[in-house]
């Protein structure tokens, strides 16, 4: 364990870094509105179940997450990561008309889909470059990783404050909303061409470099997988933010709270995520991710005995320290653990099996509100993450994650 020092500014980390930082901040700009806007309008202008939602949810949000092994093996195979990158970009920025004309659940399906569809293309070759940049700084992986994060909740934070400021003057709100997240993904995009170069894969035989072997596989280690076990469990306990919104103008009876939310758990995970990447450069990660746990179910608690809109945005707060706190620090134990010629896949199957986890959390949740309420779904996943919380120290005590 290092001592730890004053906390050193961003500016000295790469400056690839950077690029990549700020394009997953304008496709989360984007995809915030999107975000935001879709329980209202699924409800409101649709007529759509909280159970259909969450079955909504489950699905798209597995085809995001697992869809992510498929493109992290494409870029290990084709030993490059911004193709993939491009490709999934463009997938987003044809997204966006889609939601402007769809005026079905089916034609909404569609348009989720095929967003989620880029989104996932885009996470484990993004999350494997930014490991392979971090190779060269090794010692700041846990900084690089937070610098992401923070700037990818930084665009979500700036698309939920666009939508407090014009909220009460578009007359057309929907399709408003839905055509100003169109634009900031194609600015993504140009900066993926210009800006974001690749990191050469370390030298080997041509029969290396075009045929990518399952056997490569072997070569994740036991802590690659004691950590792929730990966040499966932890994020059985996680839940689409779509629940937290519907919650939220339940409790608020107005429109105006979803953004207010999305902006509080934003500020929260953008403040949080760059420190707790640099500290756990020096410390280590395990006291880290399990204050990170605690805080979940905390956040459950009080979303659950919430009665007013200051308790959500409490709630939401909480919410937004514990993704600054876990997320990241799952990506570097991901990148600490696996070698270059696997990362992407090593990120990929990390991801999917993350996707299979929130289907399962999702509709679980979705059933219990429908059935039963949300709160009860709140604390049945604060108990999840307390028996994740205890599991992790318990592994910890075996083989430290």
């Amino acid at each position: 364990m290092e001592p730890l020092r004053k906390i050193e500014p961003a500016s000295s980390l790469p400056k690839d870094i950077w690029m990549i930082g700020f394009v997953s901040f304008l496709i989360n700009f984007s995809s915030i509105i999107i975000f935001t806007l879709s329980p209202s309008y699924l409800v409101s202008v649709l007529g759509v179940t909280t159970f259909s939602i969450g079955i909504l949810q489950g699905t798209v949000d597995f085809i995001a997450w697992a869809i992510r092994m498929f493109s992290g093996v494409i870029s290990d195979y084709c030993r490059r990561r911004t193709p993939i990158l491009l490709f999934s970009s463009a997938l987003i920025v044809l997204s966006r008309p889609l939601f402007m004309m769809s005026s079905s659940f089916m034609g909404f399906f569609l348009a989720k889909s095929l967003d989620r569809l880029g989104n996932g293309l885009h996470a484990a070759p993004r999350e494997a470059l930014v490991g392979d940049i971090t190779s060269l700084h090794g010692s700041k992986k846990g900084a690089c990783y937070g610098l992401r994060q923070s700037l990818s909740t930084a665009g979500s934070f700036a698309g939920a404050l666009i939508m407090i400021i014009f909220f009460h003057s578009c007359d057309n709100r929907y399709f408003t909303f839905f055509l100003i997240a169109a634009i900031s993904p194609i600015i993504a995009f140009m900066i993926l061409i210009w800006k974001v170069k690749e990191v050469p894969f370390s030298s080997s035989s041509p029969q290396e470099k075009l045929v990518f072997k399952v056997i490569h596989l072997k070569k994740l280690p036991v802590t690659y997988w004691s950590v792929v076990m730990m966040a499966s469990l932890f994020m059985l306990s996680n839940y689409s933010g779509a629940f937290i919104l519907l919650h939220s103008e339940a409790i608020a009876q107005t429109q105006i709270i979803a953004p207010l939310v999305m902006i509080v758990q934003n500020m929260a995970t953008t403040a949080v995520a760059y420190p707790i990447g640099y500290i756990s450069d020096k410390i280590g990660h395990t006291w880290i991710l399990g204050f990170g746990f605690l805080v979940t179910a905390l956040s459950g608690i009080v979303f659950a005995f919430s009665s007013t809109p200051l308790d959500i945005l409490f709630g939401a707060f909480l919410w937004g320290v514990q993704v600054g706190m876990t997320q990241s620090l799952f990506m570097t134990r991901i990148a600490e653990t696996t070698p270059t010629e696997t990362r992407g896949s090593a990120f990929g199957i990390y991801y999917a099996l993350m996707g299979i986890m929130l289907f399962l959390s999702n509709s679980a949740i979705g059933y219990i509100a429908h059935h039963f309420s949300l709160s009860i779904g709140f604390l049945t996943s604060s108990c999840v993450a307390l028996f994740a919380l205890c599991c992790l120290f318990l592994m910890n005590a075996w083989r430290k994650v």
